[in-house]
């Protein structure tokens, strides 16, 4: 298969990925292009992609637990927007568990 964008074809042909996750990743990926450490918040993604705050924590969510994005940790302390890196390929979380214990994934549960 040929790539013809910067977005991964897989992941728009991903079955699960809501036109929102889709719209958000590319998002993600065009905001924190080559500018390492830049916030976003859930309201900041929202507005970009004409979509509701909690649509966009789904979409987000959705992305985190397929692992095509990933959250990094913000020294901001709480309350700070958070910090996301885009990916090109999904990530599988070691043990392919997904990682419950920063916030945005959304359908986790405890233990995986």
């Amino acid at each position: 298969m040929i790539q013809f964008s910067k977005m991964p074809t897989a992941l728009v042909l991903d079955p699960d990925m809501t036109v929102s996750a889709v719209r958000a990743w590319h998002v993600i990926y065009t905001e924190t292009l080559g500018r390492p450490g830049w916030d976003l918040s859930y309201a900041q993604i929202a507005k970009k992609i004409r979509s509701s705050r909690r649509t966009t924590v789904y979409a987000v969510g959705l992305l985190m637990k397929k692992g095509w994005i990933k959250q990094i940790p913000s020294n901001k302390g709480p309350g700070a927007p958070n910090l996301y890196v885009a990916l090109s390929e999904p990530e599988t979380p070691v043990g392919g568990a997904v990682d419950c214990t920063r916030g945005g994934a959304t359908g986790c549960t405890r233990g995986g």
